[in-house]
C-alpha cells in the first residue's frame, strides 16, 4: 500500500465508523440532519488530512465521541419525558432499598467471614478483601430481590389507608 492511499483508506474507515454510530442518533434527529452531520464529519477529516494521521484520529475519535454522546443525551431526555413523578418515586424507593440491603447483606457476610477460624493468621485482612468481589457476586442478586419486595409491599402499603377508609365507610353505612 502506498503512503498516499494509507491516509485516505484511514479516512475511509473513520468515515464508515461515523455513518455506523450514527444508529446511536434517534430516528427523528438522524433523518433530519444525519446526511448534513455526515457531510460536516467528512469536511472536518479533509481538512486534517494533511496534518498527519495522529491528529486525523483524533478528529474522528472527537466527532465520533459527539455521535454517542448527542445519542446518549437524546435518549435519556426522551426518557426523562416520560417518566411520570410516580415512576421518579418509585425508582427512588427502590434505589434506596436496593444500597440499604447491599450494605447490610456484604456487612453480614463479611462479619461472618472474620469470625471464622481460617482468617485468623496474619493474612486474614488480605483475604477478607479479595472475598469481596465473590461476596458481591452473590450478595447483589439478593439485595436487588429485597429491595424489589421492599418497594412492592411499600406500594401495597401506600393504598391500604384509602381502601381501609372507603371499607370503614361502606360498614358504618350497612351498620
Amino acid at each position: 500500500m502506498s503512503r498516499d492511499a494509507r491516509p485516505q483508506l484511514v479516512r475511509r474507515v473513520w468515515s464508515r465508523a461515523f455513518a455506523a454510530l450514527m444508529i446511536c442518533l434517534p430516528r427523528g434527529l438522524r433523518s433530519r440532519h444525519g446526511e448534513a452531520m455526515q457531510q460536516l464529519f467528512e469536511r472536518e477529516l479533509d481538512q486534517r488530512a494533511g496534518c498527519g494521521q495522529r491528529v486525523l484520529s483524533a478528529t474522528a475519535l472527537a466527532g465520533i465521541a459527539d455521535v454517542l454522546g448527542r445519542g446518549l443525551h437524546e435518549r435519556v431526555s426522551e426518557e426523562r419525558r416520560n417518566f411520570i413523578e410516580g415512576d421518579r418515586m418509585l425508582l427512588r424507593q427502590v434505589t434506596v432499598a436496593f444500597v440499604a440491603a447491599l450494605v447490610l447483606l456484604e456487612s453480614v457476610f463479611l462479619l461472618l467471614g472474620s469470625r471464622s477460624r481460617d482468617i485468623a493468621g496474619g493474612r486474614g485482612l488480605e483475604i477478607l478483601l479479595f472475598s469481596v468481589p465473590f461476596i458481591a457476586g452473590m450478595t447483589i442478586p439478593m439485595a436487588m430481590f429485597v429491595a424489589a419486595l421492599w418497594s412492592t409491599n411499600g406500594e401495597r402499603t401506600a393504598h391500604r389507608p384509602e381502601h381501609d377508609r372507603a371499607g370503614t365507610a361502606r360498614c358504618g353505612e350497612a351498620g
